[in-house]
């Protein structure tokens, strides 16, 4: 295995977009930013499902590897 933990590196991304937006944020924009954090959310879920999917894809490349 790639030793690559999928799900945190996700993890991190996340944070560190939010970390990023959250200062810059002013009342007149909380609307517009509340709903593009709910967007980044959403895709962050999205590129967990494939962190995940790629975890399992490396898994079975190495049980395959070792079979043969």
């Amino acid at each position: 295995m790639s030793g690559i933990d999928w799900q945190a590196r996700a993890r991190r991304e996340a944070a560190a977009i939010i970390a990023g937006a959250y200062p810059n944020l002013t009342t007149r924009d909380t609307y517009e930013a509340f709903v593009s954090l709910v967007a980044i959310g959403w895709l962050q879920g999205v590129n967990v499902g494939s962190h995940e999917t790629l975890a399992a894809v490396e898994v079975g490349f190495e049980e395959m590897r070792a079979a043969l």
